[in-house]
């Protein structure tokens, strides 16, 4: 016979330990509470959890059901992207504050499937920033517009946590999610836009730094081009800036790399660093790398570009021996030849 108390404690242990970080292939984790049981408990989903934790009258039932429900689902993420055990235990603690902290928040009163949109973002370590990739839960993080959560999660709060962290959640979702200038569409944002709620968000951030707190936001914030001297908000979303950032490098081609400008008209030249953060695509920050590889060779005595319409491309011949004249070299990317000391088709 196992007292109402040891199930409890042992379930909280598994919870709140790092238990949950083995047999990550099992949809199971909970241990049993009798000490000579090598089982897990058949408790798979947050509502069964809710169940057993409200049996029991866990006094901090608020706290557990959060931390199991985030976990259960870092697990899952864990089996789809291999990821090493310290990713996981920082991305547990990160969603825990974070929830404590009105920014993130879940149904346990819905009824259907809940999305799982998982985001592997950098996190800084001690080994440098983003160093680390963890597992981001993102249709977890309240925005502006979203309808209020409004359910059995707000009374399983104890009354001495309620007032600060329900009220910036409550600020939030009240908040007017923001027009795109370019898709003219209104976007949910994890920021209200006042500097109040950016303060609040650096505090719920804490030692969590890295470039995911800027790569989860709707529009780009003004910490990201500190170099602008107008120091504006961009009124495009990210996804409109990479689809200009685009346009651009496929308009200008390898040269035109150093003059990706602001497209609010403001003058500011983006840096390397702000050009790799803003385009949100693998595809647009591809083809950057590649254009700025390009413009570093095509200074080589031996480089050509590829003179066929529509590939601007290049590359260096032969560079350690001597091309004879008139020899006519082919485009690795398109096959065009071209007259490698006249420089014509």
């Amino acid at each position: 016979m196992v007292y109402n108390a040891c199930r409890l404690t042992a379930v909280v242990s598994s919870i709140t330990g790092d238990s949950w970080l083995n047999n990550i292939e099992s949809p199971t984790w909970i241990s049993c509470p009798i000490s000579d049981c090598s089982d897990t408990l058949p408790i798979q989903n947050t509502q069964e959890m809710l169940k057993f934790l409200s049996d029991l009258k866990d006094p901090q039932i608020y706290e557990h059901i959060n931390r199991f429900h985030i976990i259960t689902r870092l697990r899952s993420a864990a089996r789809q992207h291999s990821l090493p055990d310290v990713a996981l235990r920082r991305a547990a603690d990160l969603h825990t504050r974070l929830i404590d902290h009105g920014r993130m928040g879940f149904s346990l009163d819905s009824t259907d499937p809940q999305p799982e949109e998982v985001a592997i973002l950098p996190l800084d370590t001690t080994d440098g920033p983003d160093a680390l990739q963890i597992p981001f839960l993102t249709d977890m993080f309240l925005r502006t517009g979203q309808p209020p959560i409004t359910n059995s999660s707000a009374n399983l709060r104890p009354e001495r946590r309620r007032t600060h962290t329900d009220t910036v959640a409550a600020r939030l979702v009240a908040a007017e999610p923001r027009e795109c200038l370019a898709c003219t569409e209104n976007l949910p944002e994890v920021v209200d836009d006042t500097l109040e709620d950016e303060f609040e968000w650096l505090q719920a951030i804490g030692d969590f730094s890295g470039s995911w707190a800027l790569r989860i936001r709707t529009f780009p914030p003004m910490c990201t081009l500190p170099d602008c001297s107008e120091a504006h908000h961009l009124d495009l979303c990210r996804n409109c800036l990479d689809r200009s950032l685009r346009a651009s490098l496929e308009a200008r081609g390898p040269g035109g790399c150093d003059s990706l400008a602001c497209p609010q008209g403001c003058g500011h030249t983006y840096s390397k660093q702000e050009v790799l953060f803003l385009a949100t695509s693998t595809e647009t920050r591809a083809l950057y790398e590649k254009f700025r590889r390009l413009a570093r060779i095509a200074t080589l005595p031996n480089f050509r570009w590829c003179l066929a319409p529509g590939c601007g491309m290049g590359e260096v011949f032969d560079n350690d021996k001597k091309i004879p004249t008139l020899t006519r070299v082919s485009c690795s990317t398109c096959r065009a030849e071209t007259c490698f000391s006249c420089q014509v088709p």
